[in-house]
C-alpha cells in the first residue's frame, strides 16, 4: 500500500519520501502505526495515536514533525511543525483535526539533538471511521420469503467507469456468538477478501465491523461483491464499499434492496454440529450439485435469485480495533495414497479449512475427516479427545470441481475416503489467523531449547484469532488465564499489541468464572501500558478494573477471605487446571494463590491510579497491597522459603510457593530461598502453572533449574508434546493421561517463549512505551544464545557466549535507554566494555556488572580469563 499512499499524498511528498532513497528504511522513520495498527483503516478521528520507529541515523529523537494530507484533495490537513519532543509512540493527533469517514495519508520526520534530520518516512494510509456504518441490514430468505435461512448467499453486481485510486470495504453481521466464529466470508470479483466480524464485548447490542483495503481488487467495468454467511441467530448482514476517485469524488456501494440473495442451505447443508457443547458450529455436508457455479464472479446470471430479506436496523456498529484475519493456502507436507483413501499431513497444525479439487461422477460421496492427531492404526482421529467431531460427507456434481470448508477447525491431518471413480486432483489447507510479520529470531547452543521455543512461537502465530481464546477446538472461549500468558508470549515474538488490549476489554465485560482470573484485568492493562505507552485504556476502564477486585472480601487482617467455591461456578477458586496438576493443593478460606493474585492486582491498580492522577486511590491501593503482603508472609511463609496453601493447613504445594514468588509476595532474599527449594522439585504444575514456576525460578536466580524444566523430556514437558504426541501447537495439558479431553491447539502453554525473552535474555520494560529497558540475562549453563525481543520502539537484541573468552552484546532500540545487570561468568579481574563508540576497562563488583543509562545502539562486553582482560 506504500506506493498508493504516496499517490494519494501531495505531489511534493513523493520526491521527499524515504521510499525514493536506497537507505530509506535505515535513514527514515519506519513501521508507522496508528492506534497500534499497521493498517489504520477505521480509526476514530477523535482518538488517534501515532507511533513510529526512529531511524538509526537519529537514534535518539529530539524533535519530530508529522504531516497529514487529505487523500481526496491531496491538501495538507495538518502539519505539526517541528515539535521539541522525544515522543515517538502514542503521539496524539488533535481531536478536532480530522473528519470522520475520510482517507488520509501521514508521514513523519525526526531530528536528533544535534539537529541532524532524517528523511521523511514513507507515507502511511489512515482512514477515519464513519459516524455510522452505511447500508441496510439484509439477509437471504429460506423456505418462504419471510423466514431467514441459516446459510445465506448474497451478491451485488456494480459497474465502475474508471478504477478508483482507493477502495475500502466495511462489513458487519450478526451473530458470531452462537458458533464462536465469523458470520461472513466475502469475495470481490472472485477473490477472497476476508471474514468477520470479531466478537463484541457487548454482543449484538454493539456489533463490530471489519474494514478491508480492496483497492487492488476493484477494476473498471463490471464488478461483484459476494458473501456466503452462516448464522443460527441474528441473520443480518450490512456492508459499505467506498470508492475514492482520482478527482476526489466518492462512490459507495452499500447493502440495500438491489442485492440478490439465495438460500445456501441446499449447497452447504448443516448436518449437525461439530459437538463439544460450548458452541454450535455446523458440520458442512456440501452438495456440489446445488452450488450456483460462478456466483462469486462478475457476469453470473442472478435474475432467478430473490431480493434480500430486510432485517431492520442494527444497533450502531463500531470498528474492530484489531486487524482483519488473513488466509494462507498451505500445501500438504506429505501425501499417502492408501487404496481408496488419501492421507494428508500438512506438517503443522493450523486453524482453517480444507480445500479439495475432485473429479468424478455426479452423486458420488466423499468422506472427509480432519484431526489433530492419528489413531494407533494410522488413521485420522476425527473424533477429537475434546468432544468435537470433524467428519463430513461431500457430494460431487459431474466433472472436476472445487470444495472448501466455510468455517474453521484446528487440524494437521486430513483423510479423504474416495469412492470408485473419484480422484483427488489437489488439496490445500486454507489457514486463518491475524497477520504475522517478521518473527523475533532465537537460536542457542541447546537444540532442545530451540525446539521448545519454536513450538511456543508457532503456537502464538497459529492461534491469533479475533480474541485470545483457550483453543479453537473445544471451547473457543476467551479466558483471562489464557490472556495472562498469551499477552506475554505475543509481546515476545511480535511487535503486536492490539489483540491483547481488545481481549482484556472483552473480558472486562464478560468475565469468566475463576476467582484468580477476575483479578487479572489491571495486571493485563498495566503490561499493555508499559508496552505501548498509551494510557487511554487505563483511564477508560479504571473503575471497571477496580470493580473486578475482591476488596470487599478483605478481612480485618488484610487478607482476602472467602468460600473457595466450586469449579465452573462464579468466583470459584482455580489455582491450576486440570485438577490432576494441583499437587494436592488444600483449598482454604484464605487461599495463598488467590491472595498472591490480589496482591499483584492491587500493585497494578496503585500504579495505574498514579498514572491517571488518582493519587489518593494510589496511596490506598499501595497500603492495601503492603498490608496483604505482610500479613500473608507472617501467616503462610515457612522458614525454608515454602508457602503453605493457605491459613488453616500445613500443606505446601508447589503452586503456593511458585505463585507467591512469581507475583511478588516474597522479598528478594526469600525468593532466593524459595527458588532453591523449587529447583529441587520436578514439574508439578500444569502447562498454565509452568509460566509462574519458571518466573519464580528465574526471580530466585535458579536459571539452570528453569532451563532443565524447559528442556526436559519427562511426561510433564514440552518435549513430551513434541516427541511423543507429535504436537506442533502447544497442548492444553502435558499429556492426555492428565486431561483426557485435552486439545492440541492451546496457546496458554507457551510460557517458554516469553520466559526466554524476559528472563533468560532478561529484557524487560522499566518505563512506559519501552522508553527505558532493563537487560538482565540469566544464561545459566547455556553456552551461547542470540535473540531479539520486539518492543514498540524496535527490537532489543541480546547475544551471549560463555566460557573463559566470551562476550555479552546487547542492542538498545532507537529512542530508548537501558540499564544492564549481568553476573559475568569470567574470573578475570576486569572486562572490556565497548559502547557509544568508546572502549574502556571495567571491574565487576563480586562478578556483577551494573551499567546505567546506556544509549541506543550496541553495547559489547568481552572477557578473557587467560589474559586477565581483553582490550
Amino acid at each position: 500500500m506504500a506506493s498508493a499512499a504516496i499517490l494519494l499524498a501531495p505531489a511534493s511528498w513523493a520526491a521527499a519520501a524515504g521510499i525514493a532513497h536506497p537507505a530509506g528504511r535505515a535513514s527514515a522513520p519506519h513501521d508507522l502505526r496508528s492506534n497500534l495498527l499497521a493498517a489504520g483503516l477505521a480509526v476514530p478521528c477523535d482518538a488517534i495515536r501515532l507511533s513510529w520507529i526512529v531511524p538509526d541515523t537519529t537514534a535518539t529523537q529530539a524533535f519530530y514533525q508529522v504531516q497529514i494530507a487529505d487523500a481526496a484533495t491531496r491538501k495538507t490537513a495538518w502539519d505539526s511543525g517541528r515539535v521539541t519532543s522525544n515522543d515517538s509512540i502514542a503521539v496524539p493527533v488533535p481531536a478536532a483535526l480530522l473528519q470522520p469517514d475520510r482517507a488520509y495519508t501521514w508521514r513523519v520526520k525526526t531530528w536528533d539533538g544535534a539537529g541532524r534530520g532524517s528523511l521523511w518516512s514513507t507515507p502511511a494510509l489512515l482512514i477515519t471511521a464513519p459516524r455510522h456504518l452505511g447500508g441496510d441490514a439484509i439477509w437471504a430468505s429460506g423456505t418462504d420469503a419471510r423466514t431467514p435461512a441459516d446459510w445465506a448467499l448474497l451478491r451485488r453486481a456494480f459497474t465502475v467507469a474508471v478504477k478508483p485510486v482507493l477502495a475500502w470495504l466495511r462489513v458487519t453481521a450478526t451473530s458470531p456468538e452462537a458458533a464462536r466464529q465469523f458470520v461472513f466470508r466475502l469475495w470481490l470479483n472472485g477473490t477472497l477478501v476476508g471474514v468477520g466480524p470479531a466478537r463484541s464485548p457487548q454482543g449484538d447490542a454493539q456489533p463490530r465491523y471489519a474494514t478491508f483495503d480492496v483497492t487492488s481488487l476493484v477494476r473498471s467495468g463490471g464488478n461483484v461483491l459476494a458473501s456466503q454467511c452462516y448464522s443460527s441467530d441474528g441473520h443480518a448482514f450490512q456492508a459499505e464499499l467506498v470508492l475514492l476517485n482520482a478527482d476526489g469524488s466518492r462512490t459507495t456501494v452499500a447493502s440495500d434492496n438491489r442485492w440478490r440473495t439465495m438460500d445456501g442451505g441446499r449447497w452447504h447443508v448443516t448436518s449437525g454440529y461439530t459437538g463439544g457443547g460450548f458452541y454450535q458450529a455446523p458440520l458442512e455436508a456440501i452438495d456440489a450439485r446445488a452450488e450456483p457455479v460462478g456466483w462469486r464472479d462478475p457476469g453470473f446470471e442472478d435474475r432467478a435469485w430473490r431480493p434480500p430479506l430486510a432485517r431492520g436496523t442494527l444497533p450502531a456498529a463500531t470498528p474492530e480495533i484489531v486487524e482483519a484475519m488473513v488466509f494462507d493456502a498451505l500445501a500438504p507436507h506429505r501425501i499417502d495414497r492408501r487404496g481408496g483413501s488419501v492421507l494428508l499431513d500438512f506438517g503443522k497444525e493450523a486453524v482453517g479449512g480444507l480445500m479439495l479439487r475432485l473429479a468424478g461422477p455426479a452423486g458420488a460421496v466423499v468422506d472427509v475427516r480432519l484431526g489433530e492427531e492419528l489413531t494407533e492404526t494410522g488413521d485420522v482421529r476425527y473424533q477429537l479427545r475434546c468432544g468435537q467431531t470433524y467428519r463430513e460427507f461431500w457430494t460431487l456434481r459431474d466433472g472436476e470441481q472445487d470444495f472448501e470448508h466455510w468455517g474453521y477447525r484446528p487440524f494437521r491431518w486430513a483423510e479423504i475416503l474416495l469412492p470408485q471413480g473419484v480422484t483427488l486432483v489437489w488439496a490445500r489447507m486454507r489457514s486463518l489467523a491475524l497477520p504475522w510479520r517478521e518473527e523475533a529470531p532465537f537460536e542457542s547452543a541447546d537444540p532442545n531449547l530451540d525446539k521448545v521455543r519454536d513450538l511456543c512461537a508457532y503456537s502464538i502465530r497459529a492461534t491469533r484469532m479475533d480474541l485470545y481464546q483457550d483453543t479453537p477446538a473445544r471451547e473457543r472461549g476467551p479466558y483471562e488465564g489464557d490472556a495472562i500468558v498469551n499477552q506475554l508470549s505475543e509481546y515476545a515474538v511480535q511487535r503486536s499489541f492490539a489483540l491483547a488490549r481488545y481481549s482484556n476489554q472483552y473480558l472486562l465485560s464478560k468475565p469468566t468464572w475463576p476467582t484468580e482470573y477476575r483479578l487479572m484485568a489491571p495486571i493485563l492493562a498495566w503490561r499493555d501500558y508499559m508496552a505501548t505507552g498509551d494510557d487511554r485504556f487505563l483511564r477508560t476502564h479504571f473503575e471497571s478494573m477496580v470493580d473486578t477486585q475482591l476488596i470487599h472480601r478483605i478481612n480485618s487482617a488484610g487478607l482476602v477471605e472467602k468460600d473457595p467455591g466450586q469449579s465452573s461456578q462464579a468466583w470459584g477458586d482455580l489455582v491450576d487446571w486440570p485438577k490432576s496438576n494441583r499437587d494436592g493443593f488444600v483449598f482454604c478460606r484464605v487461599n495463598t494463590v488467590v491472595n498472591a493474585w490480589q496482591y499483584a492486582a492491587l500493585v497494578a491498580l496503585a500504579d495505574i491510579a498514579t498514572v491517571i492522577g488518582r493519587t489518593d486511590q494510589a496511596a490506598t491501593f499501595h497500603r492495601m497491597a503492603n498490608r496483604l503482603r505482610d500479613a500473608l508472609n507472617a501467616a503462610a511463609l515457612l522458614p525454608d522459603g515454602r508457602y503453605r496453601d493457605g491459613i488453616g493447613t500445613g500443606h505446601s504445594s508447589q503452586h503456593a510457593t511458585a505463585f507467591a514468588v512469581a507475583l511478588g509476595l516474597a522479598s528478594d532474599p526469600v525468593a532466593g530461598i524459595a527458588a532453591a527449594y523449587l529447583a529441587r522439585q520436578n514439574m508439578l504444575v500444569s502447562v498454565y502453572g509452568s509460566q509462574f514456576l519458571l518466573e519464580a525460578l528465574y526471580r530466585g536466580g535458579q536459571a539452570d533449574a528453569a532451563l532443565a524444566l524447559m528442556t526436559s523430556a519427562g511426561e510433564s514437558s514440552w518435549r513430551n508434546m513434541i516427541e511423543r504426541w507429535g504436537a506442533t501447537i502447544t497442548m492444553e495439558a502435558w499429556d492426555p493421561s492428565l486431561k483426557p479431553n485435552t486439545t492440541f491447539s492451546h496457546a496458554w502453554a507457551t510460557g517458554p517463549v516469553n520466559i526466554i525473552a524476559n528472563h533468560l535474555a532478561g529484557v524487560t520494560i522499566t518505563k512506559p512505551g519501552a522508553e527505558c529497558l532493563r537487560f538482565a540475562p540469566q544464561p545459566g549453563r547455556l553456552a551461547h544464545f542470540r535473540t531479539e525481543v520486539p518492543t514498540i520502539r524496535g527490537p532489543a537484541s541480546v547475544a551471549y557466549r560463555g566460557g573463559s573468552a566470551g562476550f555479552l552484546e546487547i542492542g538498545v532500540p532507537a529512542n530508548s535507554r537501558a540499564d544492564l545487570h549481568f553476573t559475568c561468568p569470567s574470573t578475570a579481574p576486569s572486562v572490556t566494555i565497548h559502547a557509544a563508540g568508546m572502549t574502556r576497562l571495567h571491574k565487576p563488583h563480586a562478578g556483577v556488572i551494573n551499567l546505567k543509562d546506556l544509549p541506543p545502539g550496541p553495547c559489547r562486553i568481552t572477557w578473557n580469563d587467560t589474559k586477565g582482560s581483553l582490550g
